[in-house]
């Protein structure tokens, strides 16, 4: 929707997937389907930012809750509270209909968002693989090579990499 690319093309086979049939598709939503979706994500921004906030105070607050796999799962709502900051965004774009962003004046926030949500995305892929792992070598090593690999400094820098990799990626 950023880009203004123009066109019509033929939504057939393989061709249902490609990025210009899926501006097709959206071109030919009607103003209320496209009302409904804009809907969806309010509700999905509005509970996504709540319950992932009551994640972050639930760690923050008590502390047998401050452990490896929920340095993690605070840094996985931390990322889906940032791509819930920039839902709205996207609804926006679902209401404005066409293929240009509705906002003219503020192209930049159109990158912004595309650029918010890639990386938080990243971002949340990077931590449920890093959960995981986590998990994996909690179940099978020793107490003493779990505490060796999830130190204070290691985790910093876990963390650090599940933000970095995405957003220097091209």
């Amino acid at each position: 929707m950023c880009d203004g690319t123009a066109g019509t093309p033929q939504i057939t086979g393989f061709d249902f997937y490609t990025q210009d049939a899926a501006i097709e598709r959206g071109a030919n939503q009607s103003f209320a389907e496209r009302q409904i979706l804009a809907a969806i994500c309010i509700i999905v921004t509005i509970l996504g930012g709540v319950g992932n906030s009551f994640v972050i105070v639930a760690v923050g607050t008590d502390k047998k809750l401050r452990t490896a796999t929920n340095v993690f799962v605070v840094n996985l709502a931390v990322a889906d509270v940032v791509a819930c900051l920039f839902m709205p965004w996207q609804a926006v774009a679902m209401l404005g209909g066409g293929e240009d962003w509705p906002l003219p004046d503020a192209p930049w926030l159109c990158a912004m968002a595309g650029f918010a949500v890639v990386v938080t995305l990243g971002c949340s892929i990077n931590n449920l693989a890093l959960i995981a792992i986590n998990r994996w070598v909690g179940i099978t090593k020793s107490r003493s090579t779990t505490r060796r690999i999830y130190t204070a400094h290691k985790l910093t820098l876990m963390v650090i990499f599940s933000w970095l990799y995405h957003s220097a990626a091209p």
